[in-house]
């Protein structure tokens, strides 16, 4: 190929055709630069193909620590969703002294002095830090929403958790440094323990708080649990993975094949005194959240995670008593949402004009 663009050099600069020199020279330039360019171009795509292969990986990584921080956040749900049950019935009086006696109820006497330590695995989350300005556009979404999660909600309930660590410490070394019946004794528990933790009213206020902080965390943890479990599935729908759910995963309400059906939509509900509710689905790759609109926001969740239990039937996975019923017309199209909760009337959302 050099041979034949020399000879064509050679024999232009021998006829002493200027012009036609030029414009052959100046065609040289523009191959060469095409060439140039193309290589770049092959580059980057390859480096592209890189990024993207070493980023499924992480995410991957991800997905499992994902998975890992839903069992813990799940055992840490049922341990405060518990403290919670027992503080509040020892609030109400509804313990005698028979209970606080039996020693399989020792769980009567640390409540408001023990608290359980979440460990929230964000290592794998960590490593995206590495691609920055490589992310591919497809993955920006899933890169955002776990920033929201490892970062503004890991943050939250940190914080709270540091509270209820705080509180609990200090109670406890108030108890024991006050009080002389506090110190290790063969016939624990003692009269004056008993006495302490069924009938004082220090400990009545302190239970209080206790409670407070715990449902406070019951909430944030409620958030992460919920999130990332949409997380999981939506790094499985960018992953293209097909294998089978993991059990926590399944107990959530999740499903291995994505839903046939459309439920994407906001939907509108008015009552008769003209108070006015939105709600919002979106369609998440393989999952549907339901977003409200307007004041209703519920203070701890942004958004909510929805189950489909049949075709047409959906309800909170955090919540399975909260169900939504889709209604269609002949067409197949969304005439109304009736939605059934424990807490609230049943209510009909219908479309809005899109």
């Amino acid at each position: 190929m050099l041979k034949f663009f020399r000879q064509i050099r050679q024999k232009l600069i021998e006829q002493e055709n200027v012009r036609k020199y030029v414009w052959y020279a100046l065609g040289e330039i523009l191959l060469v630069v095409i060439g140039i360019l193309l290589a770049l171009q092959v580059n980057n795509w390859n480096e592209q193909r890189k990024a993207e292969e070493s980023l499924k990986i992480v995410l991957k990584e991800v997905q499992e620590d994902l998975y890992n921080d839903l069992v813990e956040i799940s055992l840490a749900l049922d341990w405060h969703i518990e403290k919670d049950s027992i503080s509040t019935r020892m609030i109400e009086n509804r313990y005698d002294i028979k209970d606080f006696e039996n020693p399989e109820n020792e769980y009567l006497f640390n409540t408001a002095l023990s608290y359980y330590d979440i460990i929230i695995s964000d290592r794998s989350f960590q490593l995206l830090s590495d691609f920055k300005d490589r992310v591919p556009a497809e993955y920006r979404g899933i890169i955002k929403r776990l920033n929201n999660l490892y970062i503004e909600d890991q943050a939250y309930l940190n914080r709270v958790q540091d509270m209820i660590i705080v509180f609990t410490m200090d109670y406890k070394n108030n108890v024991f440094n006050t009080h002389e019946w506090a110190t290790p004794s063969p016939d624990w528990p003692s009269e004056e323990w008993i006495r302490y933790f069924s009938e004082d009213t220090y400990h009545k206020r302190k239970l209080f708080r206790y409670r407070s902080d715990i449902r406070g965390l019951i909430g944030y943890a409620k958030r992460m649990k919920d999130k990332a479990v949409t997380n999981y599935m939506i790094i499985r729908s960018l992953l293209n993975d097909d294998s089978e759910l993991p059990k926590f995963v399944k107990d959530y309400g999740m499903k291995e094949r994505p839903s046939s059906l459309n439920y994407a939509g906001i939907y509108e509900y008015s009552n008769e005194d003209g108070a006015v509710d939105q709600v919002q689905i979106n369609e998440l790759y393989d999952v549907f959240v339901l977003q409200y609109i307007n004041d209703r926001a519920m203070f701890y969740f942004s958004e909510i995670l929805l189950a489909e239990t049949a075709p047409d039937m959906l309800q909170f996975a955090l919540d399975s008593r909260v169900k939504i019923e889709v209604i269609r017309d002949s067409t197949g199209a969304i005439e109304k949402l009736k939605t059934t909760s424990p807490d609230n009337d049943d209510q009909e959302y219908y479309p809005l004009e899109q």
